[in-house]
């Protein structure tokens, strides 16, 4: 049934219909076509940004941490890449050595984990042996991270360990809140080092006081499950990630400073500053830093509140401090290293161009050539003096055709010491070698032979004289024995006494003196050179052997050692004649055909032993020597400007070639040929060549 209800009516009021202001709609379409283009560029510009972004992020994922043996190998950031680039990609890259970190120690921590499976303070004190002794060996950019990765390992091992206890999900608990605190720390550290603002309100700052208020928690409610030191450490390197990335922020933007572009000093300045940031954080003060420096690291980004009490204690300062070592000591060696390569190039243009180079400098040369050691220069030595390409050739000029000082390497060759040493491994006479090709100069005159020191002191000189003339002399004795018995010798105070007594007195009750003992045992016919030559070991002759025995090897060496020859200049005898040099018949007729070859190139005839003869360069030794070819007055023969010289180079071509021999074979060969010439007084093999006479 229908119902019929009453309409009710509303009252009416009168109500205010606001205030109507005219249009300004032509004033807001300009202002926003100016926002517009603002708009568009910096939409442009944050495109390019992010073009730069991606690059950094493709390079990153491209980057291998390991080699094909899964070993971590550090590398660095791929060339070419921008400076937005390379943030982006950095932390990407210290995220894989983090893995890489990560999964050798992993490896590690499980083998661990058998050993101290019920034992989480064991656990925790090897593993944590084990993470400083890996940190010591990784690259410095990640030994914060080596650290780092091993503090969450050891915490998420020792978390495991008592979760197989009974508060098995407690434990899981206090992993989790440990993993999140160290997930926290290395996240921080990589948005610091992608360069986010470090001010004190920044993001990075909360996140840092966040971590700390987690810390603050954990230990709350975990602290029984933490070792002793663990809550200090957790502490100490989350402020180490936290101020070491803010320090890192400063140094990388110091090192980009324009002011330190300056090739020749700017470096220097840098690494100067970055000195006083260290002073910084190691004082807890920036009293002592002057307002030069000051404004350099404030211009980094350096700000007071990082060294602050507030947030960093001393311990902390002083861990970071030693970061910014590491840091400056790296910068130190890069620049150390350019500047010795640089000088070293110096010098050798120097030498090369004929100049002197000073000892500091002859230093910095062989060091940077790799000769930093006795043993070094001495293996590589038979390819320097026997030179078969360019570098080598180098080298031996420097050693030989100049007068600078020798460097510390090759004087500490003549030290006593190591002369016993080389004589035990049989390099000695490679040694006497290079003393006689450094410190004798040949005149190009022809007027003689000069010794230059080049800073070998005066007693090394004289020691190495008399070395010389004992092995071209009829040794008794090897060098090992030699040796030793000069050694007893030299020490002996009563040394002047022994020696007069063996002298002994003349008819007039005169002291014999060693040189009226030499002239007596030598021909009479001995020139003074012969004289000179012997006198240099005569008196260990003397002490060793006594007046009988000495007087016998010098009869022996004296027709021995020095020949007279027709081809030497004046007819003289020497040492160096080449009929002593070359005994055998096919040798000679080598050296003759090959030196007659030699003057054919001269400015006139001339022919071997009639109008040309020898002058011998002593450098060389008288094994196979080098000599000078000079005219009836000793003057030099010429080719054009060039004064001509001979060896026995073709000797040894041919003994190389008829024996299917090595050139230091060959050399090796005839220095023992020569010494038993010398000992047994008759040549070596009468052979099918028969002897030069």
């Amino acid at each position: 049934m229908a119902e019929i209800k009453r309409l009710q009516s509303q009252q009416v009021f009168n109500k205010p219909i606001g205030i109507v202001q005219p249009s300004t709609s032509a004033v807001e379409a300009g202002r926003n076509l100016e926002r517009l283009g603002s708009q568009m560029m910096q939409r442009a510009f944050e495109a390019e940004v992010d073009v730069q972004k991606q690059k950094g992020i493709d390079a990153a994922r491209g980057f291998a941490a390991t080699n094909t043996d899964q070993e971590i190998v550090y590398r660095k950031l791929p060339q070419g890449l921008s400076k937005i680039a390379q943030r982006e990609a950095q932390p990407i890259i210290d995220k894989k050595y983090s893995a890489a970190l990560l999964s050798d120690m992993k490896a590690e921590a499980k083998k661990l984990r058998a050993d101290f499976d019920k034992d989480p303070d064991g656990f925790d004190n090897a593993f944590s042996a084990y993470v400083k002794k890996t940190a010591e060996l990784t690259d410095p950019r990640y030994k914060a991270i080596a650290i780092d990765v091993g503090a969450e390992i050891a915490g998420q091992n020792t978390a495991d360990i008592y979760a197989d206890k009974a508060e098995a999900d407690d434990a899981q608990d206090y992993k989790n809140m440990f993993d999140a605190i160290t997930s926290s720390g290395q996240d921080l550290e990589a948005f610091i080092g992608a360069g986010a603002p470090i001010h004190d309100g920044s993001v990075a700052h909360a996140k840092f006081m966040n971590t700390m208020r987690e810390i603050d928690e954990l230990v709350d409610l975990h602290g029984d499950r933490m070792s002793v030191t663990q809550e200090r450490n957790m502490r100490t390197n989350l402020k180490r990630q936290y101020g070491g990335a803010m320090a890192s922020s400063v140094v990388a933007k110091l090192q980009a400073l324009p002011e330190f572009q300056d090739p020749a000093f700017g470096a220097d300045m840098a690494a100067n500053v970055i000195n006083a940031l260290e002073q910084v954080y190691r004082s807890g003060s920036i009293d002592a830093i002057e307002p030069a420096v000051m404004k350099h690291l404030t211009d980094a980004g350096f700000s007071e509140r990082m060294i602050s009490g507030d947030v960093f204690d001393s311990e902390s300062r002083r861990v970071i401090a030693g970061d910014i070592s590491v840091m400056e000591n790296n910068f130190q060696e890069r620049l150390t290293a350019t500047k010795s390569a640089n000088q070293a190039g110096v010098t050798m243009r120097t030498l090369s161009e004929g100049g002197v180079a000073s000892q500091d400098h002859m230093n910095n040369l062989f060091d940077n050539l790799g000769y930093n050691s006795v043993e070094s220069l001495m293996n590589d030595l038979p390819n320097i003096l026997n030179p078969a390409n360019k570098e080598t050739q180098g080298i031996r000029n420097i050693l030989l055709h100049n007068n600078s000082d020798l460097p510390d390497v090759v004087r500490n060759i003549f030290t006593t010491d190591n002369l016993q040493r080389l004589a035990n491994n049989g390099q000695l006479p490679l040694a006497m070698d290079l003393f006689q090709q450094t410190t004798k100069r040949l005149n190009v005159d022809g007027s003689g032979v000069n010794t230059v020191q080049r800073g070998i002191s005066n007693d090394v000189m004289a020691e190495m004289a008399s070395l010389n003339a004992y092995r071209n002399g009829v040794k008794d004795a090897s060098f090992v024995e030699y040796f030793q018995r000069k050694g007893e010798l030299k020490r002996d105070p009563q040394r002047k006494e022994m020696l007069n007594s063996y002298l002994g007195s003349d008819g007039n009750n005169k002291q014999i003196t060693i040189g009226k003992f030499v002239d007596s045992a030598l021909p009479s016919d001995a020139t003074p050179e012969e004289k000179g030559y012997y006198l240099k070991y005569a008196e260990d002759l003397v002490l060793m052997h006594g007046t009988e025995k000495a007087t016998e090897i010098l009869e022996q060496s004296a027709n021995k050692v020095f020949v007279k020859s027709k081809f030497i200049s004046n007819n003289v005898r020497s040492r160096f004649a080449p009929e002593k040099a070359f005994p055998l018949r096919t040798d000679m007729d080598v050296f003759q055909v090959h030196t007659q070859s030699i003057l054919d190139t001269a400015d006139g005839d001339y022919k071997l032993g009639d109008n040309a003869f020898l002058i011998p360069d002593p450098r060389h030794g008288s094994v196979n020597p080098v000599y000078m070819l000079v005219d009836e007055n000793n003057m030099p023969i010429m080719s054009g400007s060039k004064p001509l010289l001979t060896s026995g180079q073709a000797v040894v071509e041919q003994r190389m070639k008829m024996n299917q021999k090595t050139s230091l074979e060959v050399r090796e060969q005839m220095r023992v040929e020569y010494q038993r010439r010398l000992q047994f007084g008759k040549q070596i093999d009468d052979g099918d060549f028969g002897f030069y006479p």
